[in-house]
């Protein structure tokens, strides 16, 4: 997975995060990669999902409110080579508003 989103507002950040789920090994990596842990119990069971996680919670990668819309650019990418197999993962954003407008900044 390798490419630019537009995000408007927070709920599009959200459904971002919940959407890149399958492109980890594991529900830790995930997590740690965006910067939240979900309410498991003993099992590690998820009792709670990222919505409702997202109500009282903040992501260590989310933008500021303020900062909306942004671009964001998520390179995630599991590889092999002849070593064994490494991971590329990559999350970054820019507010529009600090984007060049008509070739000026």
């Amino acid at each position: 997975m390798n490419n630019f989103i537009k995000l408007n507002k927070r709920n599009d950040y959200i459904s971002f995060v919940e959407d890149t789920r399958d492109c980890f090994e594991c529900p830790e990596e995930w997590e740690n990669f965006f910067g939240f842990c979900l309410e498991c119990d003993d099992d590690g069971n998820e009792l709670e999902d990222i919505w409702s996680y997202s109500k009282n919670n903040k992501f260590e990668t989310e933008p500021l409110e303020n900062e909306y819309p942004v671009v964001a650019y998520c390179n995630i990418d599991n590889s092999a080579d002849r070593f064994g197999s490494f991971n590329i993962r990559i999350f970054d954003y820019i507010p529009m508003r600090k984007l060049a407008v008509n070739g000026q900044r």
